[in-house]
């Protein structure tokens, strides 16, 4: 093969490497891209545990909240508030969804009516619903490993689970226009298991500290 036949040869070959790379990338992202799409198009039928499946009991090592009938229990943060209540209430105990655990000292944005935005401590909450097309959406993701900037594949009680991070960042807390929010989904036999914080406050730093303290602790047994 002369010189001539080999630039050709070897530029052939690199147009066809290009291609095929190319072709590879733009596949990727389009079916990146209809994943996350997809979940928006048809809306599910979405329905919460009920509430009379959970129950607060006092043990010597503090608070324990428990849910038979999902095999969930987890520790009350010490200090921290849960109540009964039929009341739907950001501010500590059971609504219509789930548990809301809080701090003493929580007050909440009165402009922000529907999510429990804190103007100072600290709010998790905890509910488990029934949502097929999110359930499928939360399994891909899982399966396929296409996570954005602003999720992370986390373990927790050894199972698999989608945290996502959105709103504005930890600096911009303190403004309490702004807020940010963290969010973990757990998909275990059909059901999500649902762990969320809204934080704004002054104690950004804190209650991301106390959230993460208490997802090590939550306890999933299946």
């Amino acid at each position: 093969m002369n010189k001539r036949n080999k630039i050709i040869f070897f530029l052939i070959l690199f147009l066809f490497s290009f291609t095929l790379i190319s072709y590879l990338i733009y596949d990727y992202l389009r079916y990146k891209k209809e994943i996350r799409e997809s979940y928006w198009e048809i809306p599910s039928q979405v329905e919460y545990e009920s509430t009379d499946n959970y129950e607060i009991i006092e043990t010597e090592e503090g608070k324990v909240v428990v849910n038979e009938n999902a095999g969930l229990s987890f520790m009350v943060p010490e200090g921290w508030g849960v109540k009964e209540t039929e009341e739907i209430t950001w501010s500590g105990g059971i609504n219509e969804y789930g548990i809301v655990l809080s701090t003493p000292e929580i007050e909440l944005n009165p402009n922000s009516s529907w999510v429990p935005i804190p103007i100072q401590g600290c709010v998790i909450n905890v509910y488990i619903k029934n949502d097929e097309q999110r359930f499928n959406y939360i399994e891909t993701i899982l399966r396929s490993g296409s996570i954005s900037d602003n999720e992370e594949v986390v373990s927790i009680s050894n199972y698999k689970a989608l945290k996502n991070f959105y709103g504005e960042s930890e600096e911009l807390a303190q403004n309490l226009s702004s807020f940010f929010y963290i969010l973990i989904e757990i998909p275990i036999k059909q059901k999500i298991y649902i762990f969320e914080t809204y934080i704004s406050t002054k104690d950004s730093k804190k209650c991301v500290d106390f959230f993460d303290n208490f997802i090590e602790k939550v306890s999933i047994e299946i």
